[in-house]
């Protein structure tokens, strides 16, 4: 009997552990596949544009998209010139994407899951260009030339991005960027390689941090 009461109270836990996974109902309802949601005790497993997902497609040319994680089904819409999906919903991760022949600039495209939650990718045609969209700069170059000047770029979805800074000649105290001149994110920028150790105190350049941005767009 006491093993009997055991086994009982083992298969009693197995069924409050499977069925409360599955009853994890999110504010989207019970249409969601609740499977996919939590486990107790656990983080619900995050909707993510995959990051192996094609950077560009061809004109007349189809390709394979995918989010990672969230719950199905999955609603998908996009925008942009002369492109489509194979599918408006799925329950698969994945979709095909088609470029037709009339197809530029880039393709927007925003997956839902069942739990409400969004997440927005990008694909680039090879019919294109940059546009750019943004150009700023903050600092001051106080005299006779530049003796330090780099630029660095970086590419994430429709968008490509520079940073660069440009020093004068003078010692100054170290350049300190405000507002809008914070450096974008995906790039290596630094000032790091206007840093003079050769200065006793060791110091900064004063200068100029230049930022632009531009959106791959049609011809």
């Amino acid at each position: 009997m006491p093993r009997l009461r055991r086994l009982q109270t083992a298969l009693h836990l197995v069924t409050l552990f499977f069925f409360g996974c599955l009853s994890d109902i999110s504010a989207a309802g019970d249409s969601c596949f609740q499977g996919f949601s939590t486990l107790p005790g656990s983080v619900k497993y995050a909707l993510k544009w995959d990051p192996n997902n094609p950077d560009e497609i061809a004109r007349n040319r189809d390709a394979e998209v995918k989010v990672i994680g969230g719950i199905p089904p999955y609603t998908w819409s996009i925008s942009g010139n002369g492109f489509e999906l194979s599918q408006k919903q799925s329950d698969d991760v994945s979709n095909i994407l088609h470029a037709d022949g009339n197809a530029c600039g880039a393709a927007a495209i925003t997956v839902t899951d069942c739990d409400g939650v969004s997440v927005m990718g990008y694909v680039r045609c090879t019919i294109g260009r940059w546009v750019l969209i943004e150009n700023l700069s903050c600092g001051t170059l106080d005299c006779c030339g530049a003796t330090c000047h780099s630029e660095f770029y970086c590419i994430q979805g429709k968008y490509k991005y520079m940073d660069s800074w440009v020093a004068g000649n003078l010692m100054g105290t170290r350049w300190h960027p405000t507002g809008n001149c914070e450096k974008y994110p995906c790039t290596p920028y630094t000032t790091d390689h206007c840093y003079d150790p050769g200065y006793y105190p060791p110091k900064y350049h004063v200068g100029i941090h230049y930022k632009k941005k531009w959106e791959w767009g049609c011809l």
